[in-house]
């Protein structure tokens, strides 16, 4: 009994630590299982959180931001995704521009309108149109583009696309000329160069050189009916000039994309020349006789004042010096030469070297460079209509006597005068359209704070430009007009001996009294 009592409770122990050893790798099993499942569930999550970011900025990227609307005319709206497409129609546009402008120029200034070429072109690529902002100038051109298109269709004015072929043909003709062509003739002149001699051998010497001459000839425009047949060709060129422009570098625009952008600039381009007619025809257009440029010649005689010369001493100083002017009228309406009196008897030292010739001014009496006429003297200017014609009066102005004479007045002709008020009133008929079908913009524009203008500055002596060396005392005084970057500080004139600078010109913006 002891024996198989001790034999049971060994084989009971051996169970028990089987049991244990079972219970433990069970325990091992159950905690390795659960951290796989734990591997598993986080790595499930990773990727579906990876494949929910990936599918977000896909649909974001996608679907979202191309849906968004940039701009509204009307009921036409502009999303990003078509925006996209639009602003790749204006860099060709661009291109376009600045190709025509290569062309035109050549190589002496085509070299620097060359460099935008690659630029444009890498702003083209889709990309880049993505990471970019939305254009302001891309919108503006789609918004008016609509304007001018919904407008037209409530007046009832159409273009034909043969109207648009033309106008497209005629353009890239003038920037991109199709190669001359050699006329064919049928018969072909022989002339010999020497006759056959026979001196023991026989020798023919007999050339034949039949020349065609190729003749280059000027592109005519095309008719309404021949037009559409060229703008492949036309097209063709284009394209190949913007290659050359590029090397090796790949472009990002197609030839069709050049073909959709030129159709909207020149179909917008012959729909706005049909609504300037309406607005301003023709018939009944009058012109003007007003100059857009005045060039004189003048001869000064100066008066000299004292800094703190009273107005009866100024009186006094241009009477004095008023018999002098007179004179010199006389002289040179009697036939002396008006550039030799001047070169030798002008104050001004400045114009005297050329003859009292001043630069050209317009009827406002500004210059090219920014400096403003005496209005006295821009009066009497305007009062002359010939060339060559003298003022019957010496004009005053606060430097002193003026003999003026008319060198030349230039009047637009009645083409220019007439585009120029169809493109006024083009720009006031565009203005009033956006305000009535509606032009909106998203995310609403926020306009750019303006500083308001500050209180005028007091009243000060307004110093003229130097003649002859001293400075002309002006005894008026006038409110100068708001400062627009600088405020002017009262400063009394310097009286010293320098060169004139200027005959009878004053800084922009200035003032000047006339006694």
């Amino acid at each position: 009994m002891s024996n198989t009592s001790k034999k049971q409770q060994r084989v009971s122990a051996e169970a028990q630590r089987a049991a244990v050893v079972a219970r433990r790798s069970s325990a091992r099993r159950q905690r390795e299982e659960r951290r796989q499942r734990r591997i598993v569930i986080t790595a499930g999550v990773s990727v579906g959180l990876a494949l929910l970011a990936l599918i977000g900025g896909l649909l974001y990227d996608q679907v979202w931001l191309p849906s968004r609307p940039v701009a509204q005319v009307a009921s036409t709206s502009l999303n990003r995704g078509q925006y996209a497409q639009e602003r790749r129609l204006q860099l060709a546009r661009e291109l376009y521009g600045t190709l025509d402008l290569i062309g035109r120029f050549g190589s002496q200034f085509g070299a620097q309108f060359a460099q935008r070429i690659p630029q444009l072109n890498a702003e083209a690529a889709a990309p880049a149109i993505r990471a970019a902002p939305v254009d302001d100038a891309t919108v503006g051109e789609w918004s008016d583009r609509q304007v001018i298109t919904q407008a037209a269709v409530q007046q009832g004015l159409q273009v034909s696309d043969a109207e648009v072929a033309q106008a497209l043909v005629s353009a890239l003709n003038e920037s991109f000329p199709p190669l001359p062509t050699a006329p064919v003739s049928g018969t072909a002149s022989i002339t010999p160069t020497a006759a056959v001699t026979t001196t023991g051998d026989v020798t023919a010497t007999a050339a034949l050189t039949p020349t065609i001459a190729p003749t280059a000839t000027q592109q005519p425009t095309p008719g309404v009916d021949q037009a559409p047949g060229q703008v492949d060709a036309a097209l063709t060129r284009l394209y190949e000039a913007y290659n050359a422009q590029l090397l090796d570098t790949t472009p990002n625009l197609s030839r069709e994309d050049f073909g959709s952008a030129l159709n909207e600039q020149f179909r917008q381009q012959v729909l706005t020349e049909k609504i300037q007619a309406g607005l301003v025809p023709e018939e009944g257009f009058t012109l003007s006789t007003d100059p857009e440029s005045l060039t004189v010649s003048h001869i000064l005689v100066k008066v000299e004042l004292a800094e703190d010369a009273s107005e009866a001493d100024r009186t006094a100083a241009f009477a004095a010096r008023k018999a002098s002017a007179e004179a010199i009228l006389a002289e040179v309406q009697g036939g002396a030469d008006f550039a030799t009196v001047a070169g030798d008897r002008s104050d001004d030292l400045t114009s005297r070297e050329n003859g009292g010739q001043l630069a050209p001014f317009d009827q406002e009496g500004k210059t090219q460079d920014g400096a403003q006429i005496d209005p006295a003297f821009v009066q009497a200017a305007l009062a002359l209509t010939e060339e060559g014609q003298i003022a019957d009066q010496v004009v005053q102005t606060p430097f002193g006597w003026h003999v003026i004479k008319l060198d030349s007045r230039i009047v637009p002709t009645k083409e220019q005068q007439l585009q120029q008020a169809r493109s006024d009133a083009f720009d006031q008929w565009i203005a009033q359209k956006r305000t009535e079908i509606g032009v909106n913009r998203f995310p609403p524009q926020t306009p750019t704070a303006t500083a308001a203008p500050t209180a005028p500055a007091d009243a000060v002596p307004l110093p003229t430009a130097p003649l002859g060396g001293v400075p002309t005392v002006v005894s008026d005084t006038t409110t100068l007009e708001p400062p627009v970057a600088e405020t002017p500080t009262a400063e009394t004139p310097t009286v010293e001996a320098t060169t004139a600078t200027t005959a009878t010109s004053v800084p922009a913006r200035t003032v000047t009294a006339t006694p």
